[in-house]
């Protein structure tokens, strides 16, 4: 049987009015063309219209012919269509035709060629039934194809290999049975199967668990461990989850190598992240690692981000892992990844609480001097007339023991009643009233709910938190509530868009009169016996503040506001409220092309404003003190010349930041023993912050009003007695534009899973750096290569289950935003103070020679398996070259400036990780684990320019751990005076100038050069790490962490007898000073002698006398949990109960002294108890 296609030709009237002809333009020879023809006819006959209608002549308009004959119309319209449509149903028959033919042709030569061959086991042939069985093989790691896998069912001794894009198909004789799947490098899997039904097996890394290895996150892209070059450390959700805080930073602790923390500013501690990664890479810049959160760079509050979301964290350390990030990278890089719904996972609910209590601090720890001694300080003073001229001067504040010196000597108080009231006072320890009244036990509570579920094309994360402290101190407190949801929706088997929207809200409060001990009141020179209550526990007036008491109680003939401070009645008279929130939303969307071809989009933007208000109500002495200072008076009245009533300072800041990026990955296997792996993309970032400063006079907060201030004109001072001046201005804007584009590329090539080289670059460019073009950009790269033994025929596996080596070298950097190739000038908010105009100041001169720090690195690294399991770890040096960096630097002083910030110092660092994990028992009821953590950091100058050899300008201070910028030297070194003991026949300190004894204070304070100094070392700790012990018997588990710091030292604070005169600031030490000859065999602390030797207090306060060992090791933590094991009927999953103690105890200490070096001149962390439980549903 034939059918054709004929095609006519048509011919157009040359008439002016060409009309499309009717007829069809294809006469098809089938039963579907004779049925349009037969409309077609119909048609023209209802039209009343001939087939010969393109040769005759119309001279109807065309409009109204449309009108008339529309039926016409439309099927001159519709023709093509329909031809076309018929045209091809007549192809598609033909083919149908020759299809079949070719089927029949095919069919007859497959017989013939089956009976010609010999019939094989597996062929079908003798009547025997196959059964087919299809499936993928992906990697559980990203779930990539993998190529190369070896299939196999023993029982019918069949084995395949699985292709490049991961599937394989097989036929059985049984239609259910047992497969294998088994890969080099992954754990071997053996699953049950039926004929029909797909299988996808995803093989997991046998050296690592699979959580894992799917963390080891650069933030860019997701990579196994065991190909990486780079170093790494990952923390996963169960080790996170171990402790109890409310932020995620000081989790990490203890926890893996070169991670350290630094807890010597109480005040900052909290607020600053406080952490390095494998010691500083900088002087003046920014010295904390980049934090990124799900692929973006944070730079937030890391208080916002709540741990309960957080799946795991990838710490990035050497120059492969981190030099991605190029500019941002230089400290090291945190990356976090949060919780992500699955597909087909049924509807979960998980919950977590816990409380804690923390104990008050002990502030008996203070070395506060005692009180009898204090007091018996004062009446020697008196004796000795120090006080002849204070206790009459109005500008001088006197204690209470003074005054009862005073009023004694004036014969207003009899010697018995004197001697009474001081022995009474003798008693008192100022501290005892402190945590009676002013501390408390802190305790923070936590929530956390998270819901979800996923289906085939759509899934989904939703999670609430909510975080409440009521710290030590009352009225203090904070609280953050935090939500969060993140959807993935995937429309087609080759396209993933997500959506992740955060939203948090952080809180604080506390007084803007700070209550701590060394705030309150008077701060450091507090006397010892200062009572804040009576024995009914009724406030009692403190003699803690400027002026004379008899000055404040009588000036302006009592007319000004109460001069009294009551701190007790003023604990809620003032405080700072701060309100942060943010809020970003995160659109990412990922397309792969082919299997081994995804191109991703990623755009992110925050917006986070923050309002901080300073209050201070009239209640408090703060607000009267001021107004009173501006009153201006005469016999008859009193001016006020600053409005009656509170103040509030408003500052309000908004960060905006936007981020984009376009990457293409590329992940390839092929002849089982090639993989290759890389990455391209750009990125642009912008960065926008405003800040506005504001201040109401006379506020009240009832009607939220306030009364205007002159700013402008000069008002007299305590009424001209300290002159004139003008009322304090702190109106103040701020806007600052930071803008970024980078561009990079990664990628690693392995052979025959045993042989890896990787290699990356990056180039930022900033408008922060250069005046030229060329000098705004940065290139930053790296390269790296390992070697895994363990796969090598020579090694095998008798020994080692997993041996790797690897090295890498690269270049990454850092910015500092506060530095600027042009010229920056400030203009005051104020008028000048002389000339009462409008006036700026050049803040620093141009510097269009300023560039990106760079720091450059160079990794060894070993990680090992046995092949028991039993020990598992990883072994690295490393050495660090910070380069360019950005430090204070004497310039031209014709310039106009002395110094500038330029790029003019580099140091060098050295270091040594080590992770050992072993598993020393092991049954089905009994576990016990160990993870041993070590590390070595040393940091050194190597390049420096130093304007002076004066060592005061680099001595240490007690506590500190500052900058110290000496080429050779630590880059925080703890540098003093020589020490050479007590005088025997004086008790002075005696130290050396030129070489030689010498007691010339004078001389060595402000003449002894660097290379005299005593240089003790590192400040912060060169050894430092952890040992974790876990113990798991049935449902129960326990862990404990020993942690330790050593190899630095301190110097602790010691008393001055200059400041305890003249500031009443004492120190116990007084109680060991030198009192007679042969006490220099038992102390080092000078004799106490009136006057004071000025120089000779400071010289042996910055000595080496006052230098201790800081070394130590600390129980730091045990965490109790019990997981049982419910009934069926009961739905709770995973539940566990909790216990964590922290801030345990000391095992051992260098120093003798009991000072923990750990938390300077703060109080040590209390011992700290949380109580929690979490579960499913």
């Amino acid at each position: 049987m034939q059918k054709t296609c004929n095609r006519e030709s048509y011919v157009l009237s040359p008439s002016k009015k060409t009309v499309l002809n009717p007829v069809l333009f294809f006469s098809l020879q089938s039963k579907t063309n004779q049925k349009i023809n037969t409309l077609k006819s119909s048609i023209l006959k209802s039209e009343n219209v001939g087939n010969d209608y393109a040769l005759q002549k119309h001279d109807q308009p065309p409009v109204l012919y449309i009108k008339t004959h529309w039926k016409l119309v439309l099927c001159i319209l519709l023709s093509p269509m329909i031809n076309a449509f018929n045209l091809l149903l007549c192809l598609l028959k033909a083919i149908k035709v020759i299809a079949i033919s070719c089927i029949m042709i095919i069919a007859v030569f497959h017989s013939l060629c089956l009976s010609a061959q010999t019939p094989r086991k597996d062929s079908g042939v003798n009547g025997q039934v196959k059964y087919e069985l299809v499936g993928q093989v992906l990697s559980a790691i990203d779930n990539s194809p993998m190529q190369g896998v070896s299939i196999r069912i023993d029982a019918e001794k069949i084995q395949v290999k699985s292709s490049k894009d991961g599937t394989f198909k097989m036929l059985v004789n049984n239609r259910n049975g047992k497969i294998k799947f088994s890969f080099v490098g992954f754990k071997s899997q053996e699953i049950n199967y039926t004929s029909g039904v797909s299988l996808t097996v995803k093989l997991i890394p046998e050296d690592n668990k699979l959580e894992e290895v799917e963390v080891v996150s650069t933030g860019y892209q997701k990579i196994p461990k065991e190909r990486a070059t780079g170093s790494f450390e990952f923390v996963d959700n169960k080790l996170l989850n171990r402790k109890v805080s409310m932020d995620f930073l000081s989790r990490l602790e203890d926890v893996v190598p070169s991670v350290s923390r630094i807890k010597l500013y109480e005040d900052s501690r909290g607020k600053l992240p406080f952490v390095n990664i494998r010691g500083t890479s900088s002087i003046n810049s920014n010295i904390w690692p980049l934090i990124v959160l799900d692929g973006v760079p944070y730079q937030g509050d890391f208080n916002t981000i709540n741990p309960n979301d957080i799946e795991n964290v990838t710490i990035l350390k050497d120059a492969a892992a981190s030099s991605i990030w190029g500019a941002q990278s230089g400290n090291g890089v945190i990356v976090v990844t949060t919780k992500k719904g699955a597909y087909e996972k049924p509807i979960q609910v998980s919950f977590n609480s816990n409380l804690t209590i923390r104990n008050k601090p002990d502030l008996y720890y203070y070395p506060q001097m005692a009180t009898s001694d204090y007091i018996d300080v004062e009446q020697m003073l008196f004796e000795n007339g120090y006080y002849d001229g204070k206790m009459y001067d109005f500008q001088t504040n006197i204690t209470p023991v003074v005054q009862l010196l005073k009023k004694n000597k004036e014969g207003k108080l009899s010697l018995v009643e004197m001697n009474r009231e001081l022995d009474r006072l003798r008693k008192i320890d100022f501290r005892d009233d402190l945590l009676k009244y002013i501390y408390r036990k802190e305790t923070s509570q936590q929530y956390n709910v998270q819901v979800e579920g996923g289906g085939k094309i759509l899934n989904s994360i939703f999670s609430i938190g909510y975080d409440r402290s009521f710290k030590n101190i009352v009225n203090t407190d904070n609280s953050r509530l935090t939500t969060r949801s993140y959807t993935m929706y995937r429309p087609t088997s080759n396209l993933d868009i997500g959506l992740n929207m955060q939203y948090s809200e952080y809180g604080t409060k506390e007084p803007l009169i700070r209550l701590g001990f060394y705030d309150f009141a008077g701060g450091y020179g507090n006397f010892p016996y200062m009572e804040l209550a009576d024995a009914n526990g009724n406030p009692l007036i403190v003699d803690a503040i400027a002026l004379h008491p008899e000055f404040r109680d009588t000036v302006a003939g009592g007319r000004l506001l109460d001069w009294k401070y009551r701190p007790l009645a003023e604990l809620d008279q003032t405080s700072v409220t701060s309100k942060q929130r943010e809020v970003q939303l995160t659109f990412d969307a990922a397309y792969k092309i082919t299997p081994s071809l995804r191109l991703s989009l990623l755009y992110n933007y925050r917006n986070q404003s923050s309002n901080v208000d300073s209050w201070r109500g009239i209640g408090s002495i703060a607000q009267r003190e001021a107004i009173n200072y501006f009153a201006s008076w005469d016999q008859n009245s009193v001016k006020w010349n600053v409005p009656v009533g509170d103040y509030l300072m408003k500052i309000d800041n908004i960060n905006n930041s936007q981020q984009g990026r376009l990457q293409m990955d590329f992940n390839r296997v092929w002849q089982g023993k090639h993989a290759l792996s890389f990455l391209v993309g750009a990125e642009v970032r912008q960065q926008n912050q405003e800040s506005y400063n504001t201040e109401l006079w006379g506020y009240d907060s009832e009607t939220l009003t306030s009364m205007p201030v002159d700013y402008v004109n000069d008002y007299p001072y305590l009424n001209g007695i300290y002159g004139i001046r003008k009322i304090d201005n702190n109106f103040n804007i701020v806007n600052i534009l930071n803008r970024f584009t980078s561009y990079f590329i990664n990628g690693s090539y392995t052979l025959a899973n045993k042989y890896i080289v990787s290699g990356s670059a990056r180039k930022d460019a900033s408008n922060l750096f250069g005046v030229k073009t060329n000098n705004r950009g940065k290139p930053f790269w790296s390269i790296g290569a390992s070697w895994i033994l363990s796969n090598e025929k020579f090694i095998g596996n008798d020994l080692f289950s997993f041996l790797k080596l690897r090295a890498t070298y690269g270049h990454n950097g850092n910015v500092n935003n506060s530095n600027s190739a042009y010229p920056i000038i400030y203009r005051s908010s104020q008028p000048h103070h002389l000339t009462g105009l409008p006036y700026a100041t050049m803040q620093s001169p141009p510097n269009p020679s300023l560039r990106w720090e760079t720091v450059g690195m160079l990794n060894f690294g070993v990680d090992f398996q046995l092949h028991n399991n039993r020990i598992s770890g990883a072994l690295e040096y490393y050495v660090k070259k910070p380069k360019d960096l950005i430090a204070s630097t004497l310039v031209d002083p014709t310039s106009g400036f002395n110094s500038m910030s330029m790029n003019s110092a580099n140091l060098l660092g050295k270091g040594v990780d080590l992770s050992l994990n072993t598993v020393n028992l092991k049954s089905r009821s009994f576990e016990w684990i160990n993870n041993l953590v070590f590390a070595y950091s040393r940091t050194k100058v190597t390049k420096s320019y130093v304007p002076n050899q004066l060592g005061k300008n680099f001595r240490a201070s007690p506590f500190s751990s500052s900058v110290t910028p000496l080429v050779d030297a630590d880059l925080n070194s703890v540098i003093t005076y020589k020490w050479a003991g007590l005088d025997p026949q004086t008790g002075m300190p005696r130290g050396y100038f030129n070489g030689e004894l010498s007691t010339d204070y004078a001389q060595i304070y402000n003449n002894t050069k660097i290379v005299d100094m005593d240089n003790h070392g590192s400040a912060l700790p060169l050894y430092f790490g952890s040992l974790r012990n876990l113990f798991r018997f049935k449902d129960l588990d326990l862990s404990f962490n020993i942690s330790y710091q050593l190899g630095h030292k301190f110097m602790r604070r010691g008393t001055n007898y200059s400041f305890l005169i003249d500031q009443r600031v004492g120190n116990n030490d007084f109680a060991r000073r030198w009192q007679k000859p042969g006490d220099e065999k038992v102390t080092d602390v000078p004799v106490f002698n009136y006057p004071s030797d000025y120089y000779g207090d400071y010289f042996y306060n910055y000595s080496s006398a006052l230098v201790l060992p800081a070394d130590q090791i600390k129980l730091r933590d045990i965490q109790f949990g019990y997981s049982p094991q419910l009934p069926a009927r009961i739905k709770l999953k995973d539940l566990r109960f909790y216990t964590y103690l922290t801030n345990i105890t000391t095992i051992w200490r260098a120093n003798k002294m009991g000072i923990d070096p750990e938390y300077g001149i703060s109080t040590p962390d209390p011992f700290t108890c949380s109580f929690g439980v979490r579960f499913k549903l």
